[in-house]
């Protein structure tokens, strides 16, 4: 029998060499596309309350070609006090208090009856350009061009605003600042050169 004696730190009692060497492993280590989940649900809420009928949400935040964020939805309908409830819902997003705005207006111009649908164009990527808008077959009105253009703007726009807002979470959530208080919460501990503490790390010394 070999008893083996390892000393371990917390994040907070590492080196500034050590630090960045463990703050590059957790990068490396975890995946935060979990943690990224509740930025689908508050968009899920956001598309439904545009219209759009069990929003189905793709991203991808890899920082390689493709990335992006899209969404597709078999109907979208007017939605009576869309400015009203986002407004409510998100009283200091003035992107989507200006979304809605011409939501509205968009539908307006077939007296709220057009309906259009938002399907996936590609299977390789998912920004904002491999999503069509067409007429749905069961609007009760047939928009002009001028609605249907601008019925595609408004979907890419919101398209581009959630690849944003996935950005900008997946970017703090692999910060050192968030991995740092990440660490301290799961109660992580680490070699004196910055290396992760864990049950494998044990087996290879035994």
């Amino acid at each position: 029998m070999r008893q083996v004696s390892l000393k371990v730190y917390p994040i907070t009692e590492l080196t500034e060499k050590a630090l960045d060497k463990a703050i590059n492993g957790l990068r490396e280590d975890l995946s935060f596309d979990s943690d990224l989940e509740s930025v689908v649900d508050d968009w899920v809420d956001i598309l439904t309350m545009f219209g759009f009928e069990e929003p189905k949400i793709a991203y991808s935040v890899s920082y390689s070609q493709g990335d992006g964020a899209s969404f597709t939805s078999g109907s979208w309908k007017y939605s009576k006090g869309l400015s009203e409830r986002i407004k409510k819902e998100y009283p200091s997003h003035t992107f989507l208090h200006e979304a809605a705005k011409q939501t509205v207006l968009m539908f307006q111009k077939s007296m709220y009856k057009c309906e259009f649908s938002v399907l996936r164009t590609s299977s390789h990527y998912v920004h904002e350009n491999t999503v069509s808008v067409d007429v749905s077959p069961y609007s009760e009105a047939t928009p002009n061009e001028s609605a249907i253009m601008e019925a595609k703007h408004i979907v890419k726009c919101l398209c581009k605003r959630m690849y944003t807002e996935f950005k900008k979470e997946g970017e703090y959530q692999s910060s050192e600042e968030h991995l740092k208080e990440l660490a301290q919460a799961n109660d992580y501990e680490f070699f004196e050169d910055g290396t992760r503490y864990t049950l494998h790390n044990v087996e290879d010394c035994k």
